[in-house]
């Protein structure tokens, strides 16, 4: 504790309690002389409880897994091996505002159409602390079964492998992010000026005065810049496959030169809600396209709650396909060019198509019925407030089906359209490796990667600017849509490079002490295009 300006100042009075088991077994069993079973499961759980100084402050962070494993290898002959893998993991996590008796803030602070859970809205204010719940409270239960079996045998200069794999992911999904609301305030109607009016700021500089401004007068106004609410509908339960299969020949083609060539492919299938919650943007119409040819029937339980209810045509039950022609071919080569020098070059593509599911199960089904998204966002040119604490949150539309409006926009968060091709990696290295004397070595590699059609999160439709000719223009009007806010979505737009080249040098040993250096220079880029 401390005392700035004859104030008691509190600091870092917030303890973090964290509890952590791990338990590990593991058995060997060599059934014979050409058979091995290896065994292994392991439990692992962790809980962390951080309080905060105000009443409704606090986190909490459970996770863990459950992990078995069973390994068997198989000698087939003298140039021939077996190895067959199966696994199971059962995992969880959770990232949630703490519920110690703190009651339904929201409800008393007399916002409506807020979660039932405990907590209150989280409030950001700016240059300012208030007390205020955390906006999260997310629970993850994944279940992973994996099968795998390779491959691997020597015939004269060639080295074959080939394997196979087969995962199933399910997950078990309750997220009620922002279920209680978030209220953020900025300097914007305590401001001397709105934003974008030019003849306002002019006469503020002539009079030779500042902007002014400040946030938390903007709070006890009850001006909020931003204002937002997402609620779950039915927890996400869905699930995915991964298929995979490869070939690969190190071929020594004679004694300087030795050739890797491979190819693998990737099947990652869609996440598959189970109730077929699924809504996609239709980016040609500007609106909303539902996989279910009726959204209410995931709550019909003659339809076996969306299980068996009829599709609009041509949508598939998860509202978006993947890419199904995911195949990554590979080439190396190591060739000695002197008795002391070796060159090694190799490329390849590479496929990821592990879908960020906290993320992606929020667009899936984002939008109402499936759950309710308020996400409204002032401009800070208007003249009066738009948005007032005291009028959050409004009530959905009587089915909560997602429609345009021009008196009330909602914003939705869904799918980007109707088909996702796989992120995907260019990689490419060259090195030289030289021993110029009896221990020591020098090695120069040079690593170039390219990946495209990473995911990115994004709002389709952000308004432009009020600046120009739209100086005074309503924020809905200057939207690509006026009948929609914002439209947020997962979108394959990104893409990155990386360049790096490395040198290192590796001394002989003196007295017990070996010296090794490495240099390196590299560059990386990003890009993210806009909508």
């Amino acid at each position: 504790n401390t005392v700035i300006d004859g104030i008691t100042e509190y600091v870092n009075p917030t303890p973090n309690i964290i509890t952590q088991n791990q338990y590990t077994g593991r058995i060997d069993w060599e059934k014979g002389e050409k058979t091995r079973i290896f065994g292994r499961f392991t439990y692992f759980d962790d809980y962390s409880f951080k309080t905060g100084l105000a009443p409704i402050a606090g986190e909490q962070n459970p996770y863990g897994s459950i992990n078995p494993v069973i390994s068997w290898v198989q000698t087939l002959s003298p140039n021939a091996v077996n190895n067959l893998t199966v696994s199971y993991t059962r995992g969880h996590w959770a990232d949630a505002r703490a519920t110690n008796g703190i009651g339904n803030i929201s409800q008393e602070l007399g916002l409506i159409n807020t979660s039932d859970n405990p907590g209150g809205p989280a409030v950001n204010v700016t240059g300012y602390s208030v007390a205020s719940s955390g906006y999260s409270s997310v629970v993850d239960l994944e279940n992973n079964f994996q099968f795998k079996n390779d491959f691997s045998m020597t015939k004269g200069r060639h080295d074959l492998k080939f394997g196979v794999q087969i995962n199933n992911r399910r997950a078990h999904y309750n997220n009620d992010a922002y279920g209680k609301g978030l209220l953020s305030f900025q300097d914007v109607y305590t401001a001397a000026c709105p934003l974008g009016n030019a003849a306002c700021t002019a006469a503020m500089h002539t009079a030779g005065l500042t902007a002014g401004g400040l946030a938390f007068a903007d709070y006890m106004l009850g001006a909020a810049g931003e204002a937002r609410l997402q609620k779950q509908g039915a927890i996400y339960n869905a699930s995915g496959m991964y298929y995979g299969g490869y070939a690969q020949d190190s071929w020594r083609v004679f004694s300087r030169l030795t050739l890797n060539l491979g190819l693998r492919y990737d099947y990652w299938t869609p996440w598959l809600n189970i109730r077929g919650m699924a809504v996609r943007w239709d980016s040609s119409t500007g609106n909303v396209v539902y996989a279910l040819a009726n959204p209410l029937d995931y709550l019909n339980p003659t339809t076996g709650f969306g299980r068996n209810a009829p599709l609009n045509p041509g949508e598939s039950r998860a509202g978006y396909t993947t890419g199904k022609k995911d195949f990554a071919p590979r080439a190396g080569l190591a060739y000695l060019l002197t008795p002391s020098t070796t060159v090694r070059s190799g490329v390849g593509i590479y496929f990821d198509g592990n879908a960020n599911l906290n993320q992606f199960s929020s667009v899936q089904s984002g939008a109402g019925p499936f759950g309710l998204a308020l996400d409204n966002v002032v401009a800070g040119n208007e003249q009066l407030p738009p948005i007032l604490a005291s009028e959050q949150f409004p009530a959905p539309p009587p089915t909560a089906i997602a429609a345009p409006s021009t008196t009330h926009p909602i914003s939705v968060r869904v799918i980007g359209s109707g088909y996702y091709p796989t992120p995907t990696v260019y990689q490419w290295t060259f090195s030289v490796q030289h021993r110029p004397g009896a221990d020591w070595v020098i090695e120069a590699t040079y690593l170039g990667t390219h990946s495209i059609r990473s995911n990115q999160f994004v709002d389709r439709f952000r308004p432009y600017q009020p600046v120009g000719a739209r100086a005074n223009v309503h924020i809905q009007q200057r939207r690509q849509f006026p009948g929609w806010g914002s439209v947020q979505t997962w979108a394959n737009l990104g893409w990155a490079r990386y360049n790096a080249v490395t040198t290192s040098i590796k001394t002989p040993r003196w007295r017990g002490l070996t010296l090794m250096s490495w240099i390196a220079f590299s560059r990386d880029s990003q890009w993210l295009a806009r909508y």
